[in-house]
């Protein structure tokens, strides 16, 4: 699994296993349980986090990013703007439901 609460990249699934968007909604709800201990927190690729708040918007945006993969709805994730993220967003996608997604 790719950089978990990166504020630069999206989610990068392990395309590999039976069920990756599970997997990864597993391993952040894991990573949750840190949260009431949180006062810094160092992501693979991105800046640092800095308490709760910043936790909690992390996650809910690789969340939805999550939510909108997995429903087929359109990301507005603005860590798609960066051209290598939104091309492993597309093999993501296409992965998902079998086509590349709409833009």
């Amino acid at each position: 699994m790719g950089d978990m609460l990166s504020d630069v990249e999206i989610p990068l699934l392990d395309l590999t296993a039976p069920d990756p968007v599970k997997d990864y909604r597993i391993a952040l709800s894991l990573l949750s349980k840190v949260l009431p201990y949180l006062h810094i927190f160092v992501p693979g690729h991105g800046h640092l986090g800095y308490g709760a708040r910043e936790f909690q918007r992390r996650l809910d945006a690789d969340m939805e990013y999550l939510d909108a993969l997995e429903e087929g709805r359109i990301c507005r994730d603005p860590r798609l703007e960066v051209p290598w993220l939104h091309s492993v967003h597309d093999t993501q996608w296409h992965h998902l439901h079998g086509h590349v997604q709409p833009d």
